[in-house]
């Protein structure tokens, strides 16, 4: 499970699930867009485009 559903939410908790999500996936990027009033970084998740070439040969590779 990448996100305990069972935790009360906060930034922490969501920095947390946004590391463990770029370690698991490495086509997303996180990029800082702002902060909040509290000086909470605001994060943004990009995900990039891969060409059908690629992700045939990335799934090819799975196998």
């Amino acid at each position: 499970m990448i996100v305990d559903t069972s935790l009360k939410y906060n930034s922490i908790l969501l920095k947390s699930d946004i590391n463990n999500l770029i370690i698991r996936y490495p086509f997303i990027n996180n990029i800082t867009i702002g902060y909040s009033v509290l000086g909470v970084p605001i994060q943004c998740l990009k995900i990039r485009f891969w060409s059908q070439r690629n992700i045939l040969l990335w799934c090819h590779s799975c196998q």
